[in-house]
């Protein structure tokens, strides 16, 4: 609740508890991406269009100076978006699952003749 009543301040200018029910599900639907409560639900949605254009930008910038200095793009650096960091975690989170995993259980040995 806290991330729409915020949302409808800031992009319609009006207080959540103000707008009838159905205009406020519209307008729920309506937010742009970057907006708080589409941030909340997904790290995909936290940025708004014209950020991540401007990282794409960024991202051909550094890898054009890339190429530029070593002939090639491979290695040229990129803007952190907020679903790279998120990916990142979900990864960490996995390996850490799977090495624990891997530790308690109770392996044997098999004769393979």
């Amino acid at each position: 609740m806290r991330e729409l009543r915020a949302d409808f301040r800031h992009w319609y200018n009006v207080r959540y508890e103000d707008v009838a029910a159905d205009e406020a599900i519209d307008l729920v639907l309506s937010l742009p991406l970057g907006s708080m409560y589409l941030a909340a639900l997904s790290p995909y949605w936290a940025w708004s269009e014209e950020r991540s254009a401007m990282a794409d930008v960024c991202d051909l910038q550094l890898r054009a100076e890339r190429l530029v200095a070593t002939h090639s793009t491979e290695g040229a650096q990129r803007i952190t978006r907020p679903a790279d960091v998120y990916e990142r975690r979900q990864a960490l989170e996995k390996a850490r699952e799977a090495k624990k995993k891997m530790e308690t259980t109770k392996w044997e040995l098999v004769d393979d003749g």
